[in-house]
């Protein structure tokens, strides 16, 4: 697989000359002159113009590609020549810096909208500035430990609803707090014997069980279905 550069980035390239006579011996000491071809266009010098290879060691060379060198996505032809070498041709592709040119990475700079998430970024969000558009667009949003946040009277209107909604089933075995819920949701037996006001659930078992007093001179209450 041919090596992926990213976009409008300084790259540096090593490579190996070998002598023409035999293909097989190591160029070494010698000055090799450099050019780029991008996306298929014509030869040229490096950006910083006419540039000869630096030789590192044992016919091994290196040169440094610029910006405008990597800025065209598409092949980068580099290519190196000098009259007793075998000419030295590097062959790599340009992709854009944000996906390595693969349509399944999204096509944005990390962190922004239509980005890659970052851990712990709000992606340019802060309070209060969350809106459907940013949420459409992916944009990750980090709500723990924000302050001034506040539901609609839409979305408060909804929840009560839903809540109201609910069958005494739903509710009547849960925890304390809800007990009064329980009791406005749906019709729950009771009944009042010697004092003691038995709320029982809808499967006939006690779901609270109150103290009542009584007056002689009022109509008395024996039970409520």
């Amino acid at each position: 697989m041919q090596e992926r550069i990213p976009q409008s980035v300084a790259k540096l390239i090593v490579f190996k000359a070998f002598l023409a006579a035999d293909h097989v011996t190591a160029a070494t000491g010698l000055t090799i002159a450099m050019q780029v071809s991008q996306n298929g266009g014509a030869f040229a010098n490096f950006d910083g113009g006419a540039l000869n290879a630096t030789e590192i060691s044992a016919g091994w060379y290196k040169a440094q590609l610029q910006t405008a060198d990597t800025d065209t996505l598409g092949p980068l032809v580099v290519r190196g020549t000098e009259g007793t070498i075998d000419p030295v041709e590097l062959i790599t592709e340009v992709v854009k810096a944000t996906n390595a040119g693969f349509t399944g990475v999204p096509d944005a700079v990390p962190g922004a909208a239509s980005g890659l998430s970052i851990v712990g970024s709000l992606m340019g969000l802060t309070d209060g500035a969350i809106t459907a558009a940013k949420i459409a667009a992916g944009a990750k949003i980090d709500l723990v430990d924000k302050t001034g946040f506040s539901l609609s009277e839409a979305g408060v209107t909804a929840i009560s609803e839903s809540v109201l909604s609910l069958s005494v089933a739903d509710v009547e075995d849960a925890a304390s707090q809800y007990s009064l819920c329980a009791l406005v949701l749906g019709a729950l037996e009771s009944s009042i014997v010697n004092g003691t006001w038995t709320i029982r659930k809808t499967d006939g078992t006690t779901f609270v069980a109150k103290t009542v007093t009584s007056d002689a001179n009022a109509a008395p209450i024996t039970g409520v279905t």
